[in-house]
């Protein structure tokens, strides 16, 4: 059985408490159920220690086999909008790859190496 710790505010502002949680079958279906809510709150940079769900997700998203899918994603997205085909099985935008290449390719790159890039803006 998996175990995450977990913050939880303490009496005083300045004080968090850590305390040991069971994930619980609910959790980890509740983590997949809510993920596009919980990659935003993540985004938004709330600790993945605020819940079982967000510690549950924020492990998820670190992980090295979702990290080399997403970043195979992003660039298989790349290619088809510089090089689309005359009969595409799927429909990229192309005018928002080729807008957005210079991010997504370092974005691919960090998932694809597993370290921080500085994204240009």
């Amino acid at each position: 059985m998996t175990s995450v710790l977990l913050t939880t505010p303490a009496w005083a502002p300045h004080a968090d408490v850590i305390e040991p949680r069971r994930v619980r079958l609910r959790d980890r279906v509740q983590a997949r159920l809510r993920a596009n809510r919980l990659d935003r709150a993540l985004a938004e940079g709330v600790p993945p220690e605020r819940s079982v769900a967000l510690a549950l997700r924020a492990r998820r998203l670190v992980d090295p086999a979702l990290a080399s899918t997403l970043a195979r994603a992003i660039r298989r997205v790349l290619r088809d909008a510089w090089e689309p085909d005359a009969m595409p099985a799927r429909m990229p935008t192309r005018s928002d790859a080729v807008r957005s290449a210079e991010v997504l390719d370092a974005m691919a790159e960090s998932a694809r190496t597993g370290t921080w890039v500085s994204l240009p803006r």
